[in-house]
């Protein structure tokens, strides 16, 4: 790479803008809430914690699914994207704190780390859409959780927004790719 531009513009066009990720990423928000209509709380709250261990091998295959083109291996960015990726590790601590006291909270605290987990996307991916989902997800959850006082209600309902909020969010970065994708082709012709 021989600019910080073209490497962003690569990391855009190799994940579609982070498509595949938000995409599965939503959907398995939603699957965890829909599952603690049926399971109790502490073992939805679980399977809140750990959904990235299925939504992620998805999300890979989606992306190769999707044959989108593959970073070079010299892209400076890539270490950087790594770690970013793997920050809401660190929130483990403050859910596991939240499972044991209050597992209804699961699902906000979960949301938050996404949130802050989001916001360096923004640059990286070369859209705001990220920042706006941070907000949204974070502050949505927050409003949910004082909104209504019985847990189930709390768990689901901030599940169900945040993959909502994952879901449109992955169409949005989709489109932005496609932007991004054309000013490439039409710079190169």
């Amino acid at each position: 790479m021989s600019d910080l531009e073209s490497a962003r513009r690569e990391s855009v066009l190799s994940s579609a803008g982070g498509f595949p990720f938000l995409f599965m990423n939503g959907v398995g928000w939603m699957a965890v809430g829909l599952l603690a209509l049926f399971f109790p709380l502490k073992t939805s709250a679980l399977c809140m914690m750990f959904v990235g261990v299925v939504t992620m091998p998805l999300s890979f295959g989606l992306q190769a699914a999707m044959k989108l083109p593959k970073a070079s291996k010299d892209n400076p960015l890539t270490p950087l994207a790594i770690q970013m990726a793997t920050s809401q590790l660190f929130f483990f601590p403050a859910l596991i704190v939240l499972y044991a006291v209050r597992p209804e909270f699961v699902p906000l605290g979960f949301a938050c780390a996404v949130a802050a987990h989001f916001t360096p996307y923004a640059w990286l991916q070369m859209t705001k859409v990220y920042a706006v989902l941070a907000g949204a997800v974070s502050l949505g959850g927050y409003l949910l959780i004082n909104l209504f006082t019985a847990p189930i209600l709390r768990f689901t309902l901030v599940c169900y927004w945040t993959g909502l909020c994952l879901i449109v969010g992955a169409f949005l970065v989709k489109a932005w790719s496609n932007k991004v994708k054309l000013q490439a082709s039409a710079a190169t012709a």
